[in-house]
């Protein structure tokens, strides 16, 4: 679907591709030989390509409706500090926005690895990854009230990485590092209980998925 010529020619890389709902659009993160870097947004196969200048930190996600994409990058939102931030671009309104607490605004979320919940329109809920103090949390944000609260109460030292709802917004799978080092996928609620470890081992198990009809789950593992 991306330009093979790019990739020959230029010695583009060209990565995190993800699909855009209703419609025939989609949209990727570009590393230019000459150490370019934008995400390319395609809305759809007539449309011109949308290309926002920023380094991506983690995985993408569109909203149900199609009409947002968010992302994480590395943004200087607290003076000489640069830490991991969550955008969404409004595609209808070609505008850029920062998900931050309406009531510490100034404040870094140091946040990454956004996805768009299924439920109230599709566009409203966002998970996504916080850490504090070396520490991450699942974090739940409302992008219509501006706010959000953490959802689990991990353990010190706890790593979470690309959280993605099911189809139905009811669990949250997402690939964990727990304190002894190990890297498995694990099912929480939306709620932030967990419901189930799906592996528990020494390979790296990441980049979880739920199949369309929510009975499945894919990820990619350092197994052999």
């Amino acid at each position: 679907l991306t330009q093979f010529e790019d990739v020959v020619n230029n010695k583009d890389s060209q990565r995190y591709y993800v699909l855009r709902p209703n419609s025939d659009g989609y949209a990727y993160y570009q590393s230019g030989f000459d150490e370019s870097v934008m995400i390319v947004i395609k809305p759809d196969s007539k449309s011109e390509e949308i290309h926002i200048k920023r380094k991506l930190f983690g995985q993408m996600s569109f909203s149900k409706t199609g009409r947002y994409l968010a992302f994480s990058t590395l943004a200087a939102v607290e003076p000489k500090t640069s830490h991991a931030e969550v955008y969404y671009y409004d595609l209808e309104k070609k505008a850029l926005y920062r998900a931050a607490d309406k009531e510490h605004a100034k404040k870094s979320m140091r946040a990454k690895d956004p996805d768009f919940s299924p439920r109230d329109g599709g566009q409203r809920w966002l998970v996504m990854v916080r850490n504090f103090l070396n520490t991450d949390q699942l974090y739940i944000f409302d992008a219509l009230e501006k706010k959000g609260y953490v959802i689990t109460g991990a353990p010190n030292k706890t790593q979470f990485s690309h959280p993605r709802f099911s189809p139905d917004g009811s669990k949250i799978v997402v690939s964990r590092k727990d304190p002894n080092g190990y890297r498995d996928i694990v099912v929480y609620n939306n709620k932030g209980r967990e419901l189930y470890q799906i592996t528990n081992d020494i390979k790296v198990d990441n980049h979880p998925v739920f199949s369309r009809d929510g009975n499945r789950i894919y990820f990619d593992s350092y197994r052999n």
